[in-house]
C-alpha cells in the first residue's frame, strides 16, 4: 500500500515515533521516555519537514500530531515491537477526533472565506461567532453561528458517506428552525473519504440546500484560514 511504501522510505527512529504518536504518546517528555537511544529532536524535525507531523499548543502543553488522520488510524491498527495493534473500538475512538477537528477548524474562521464544495458550488463562509459542539438536536456534529445565520454541520468518517446522513441533516434543520428560530445560512455534509453515488443523488433531491466537503475541500479550507492541514 501507499502507507507501507512511505514507511520504507523512513528511518527506524522516525517509524518508531510515528507509531507512538498513533497511540497517543504525543508530548516530548512522553516520547523521550519511550524512545531511548535516538536523537528525538532531529527525528521530530525530520518528520515535520516531511509534512508528516505538526506541533500544536493545547493548554499548557505542546503536543505532536500526525497530520493525516487516515495514516494515523492505519498506524494504530498495525502492530509494532512493544506496541500491540489497537482494537477496532480503539481505532474508532481515535478517528472520532475528526469531528472535534472539524469543529475547531470552523471556530477559527473570523473573516469571510470562499471555498468550492465537491460539486464545484461556491460557498461563502461568514465570520464565525460560536460553535455549538453537541448541537440543539443532539444529532448534528455541530451548529455554527455566523454573522449571517446558522450553519448546520454533519460529519462522517470511515468510508464514503451514506445517504442516512442527509436524512439526519434534514431532520435537524426542522428542529433548529423551531427551537432556535434563527435563519439557516447553510447546511454542510463533511465526509473525509467522499460520498456514495446514492448519497449524491439524495443531496440533489433534498429540499435542504446542502454543501459537500471531503478531504480535498477540508484541506483547502485549512490553508485558507491558516489552520493545520487535516
Amino acid at each position: 500500500t501507499l502507507f507501507n511504501a512511505l514507511l520504507r522510505e523512513l528511518g527506524s527512529s522516525e517509524v518508531e515515533v510515528l507509531f507512538l504518536l498513533s497511540r497517543g504518546v504525543d508530548t516530548f517528555s512522553e516520547l523521550k521516555k519511550r524512545c531511548m537511544g535516538i536523537n528525538l529532536v532531529q527525528t521530530l524535525k525530520n518528520l515535520k519537514v516531511r509534512g508528516l507531523i505538526d506541533k500544536v499548543k493545547l493548554g499548557r502543553k505542546t503536543r505532536y500530531r500526525i497530520t493525516d488522520i487516515t495514516f494515523s488510524a492505519w498506524l494504530a491498527s498495525k502492530e509494532f515491537p512493544g506496541l500491540g495493534a489497537q482494537s477496532i473500538e480503539e481505532v474508532r475512538e481515535n478517528v472520532l477526533s475528526f469531528e472535534a477537528l472539524v469543529r475547531e477548524l470552523f471556530a477559527r474562521i473570523n473573516y469571510w472565506v470562499v471555498v468550492t464544495d465537491c460539486e464545484t458550488r461556491e460557498l461563502r463562509i461568514p465570520p464565525v461567532l460560536s460553535v455549538d459542539g453537541c448541537g440543539t438536536t443532539k444529532e448534528l456534529s455541530c451548529i455554527v453561528e455566523t454573522a449571517e445565520g446558522l450553519m448546520l454541520l454533519e460529519t462522517h468518517f470511515g468510508g464514503e458517506c451514506p445517504p442516512e446522513k442527509v436524512d439526519r441533516l434534514e431532520r435537524s434543520a426542522v428542529v433548529v428552525r423551531k427551537v432556535i428560530g434563527k435563519p439557516i445560512y447553510a447546511a454542510i455534509l463533511v465526509s473525509y473519504f467522499g460520498f456514495r453515488n446514492d448519497t449524491l443523488e439524495r443531496v440533489r433531491d433534498s429540499p435542504l440546500d446542502i454543501y459537500l466537503m471531503s478531504k480535498g475541500e477540508l484541506r483547502r479550507l485549512c490553508r485558507a484560514v491558516g489552520y493545520r492541514v487535516i
